[in-house]
């Protein structure tokens, strides 16, 4: 039962990611949340289901909004996974520094490899300033998305004792 959740999970957030991707307008590319969600699941040692939920969601996202070749965020996904497994062993847990850190190598881990592979199954020039300028767009909106849900989730003070 529990499997079935964690794949229906992957597909409703592949699903809301590719939704956002088509529709969203200003200008570059949404927060990536899948990507958070994978992040999330992995930070909190359940990697197996951030593997099922990534490359599940990466399928429906390259199915959804076919930007790029199908499977390609499948990958990207999965690869992104794995990093706090690896961070464990470098970086303190259970900080929230360590969490921002891991949004910031995951979105900069994912466009190295996204990019990397669209140029050498399909050249013609996706590196470049707008690369660059694209990645670090995403990289500020993943790290906003990711303080808000911090901060919505550590920030309240209800129910904890105040200084006075």
């Amino acid at each position: 039962m529990r499997l079935l959740k964690t794949a229906a999970l992957g597909v409703l957030f592949g699903l809301v990611q590719g939704s956002l991707e088509i529709a969203w307008s200003l200008g570059y590319s949404p927060p990536d949340i899948l990507l958070l969600v994978v992040l999330w699941f992995s930070m909190n040692r359940r990697a197996s289901e951030a593997l099922l939920i990534g490359f599940l969601g990466g399928l429906v996202l390259d199915s959804v909004a076919p930007l790029h070749i199908v499977g390609v965020q499948s990958l990207c996904k999965v690869v992104v996974a794995y990093l706090p497994e690896w961070a464990f062993y470098i970086l303190l847990p259970e900080t929230t520094l360590t969490g921002f850190l891991l949004v910031g190598a995951g979105t900069v881990v994912q466009q190295i490899i996204l990019l990397t592979i669209v140029q050498t199954l399909k050249p013609g020039g996706v590196w470049g300033g707008g690369a660059l300028i694209e990645t670090l767009w995403l990289l500020f909106a993943n790290l906003a998305a990711w303080s808000i849900l911090v901060f919505w989730r550590f920030g309240s003070t209800e129910g904890k004792e105040t200084i006075k």
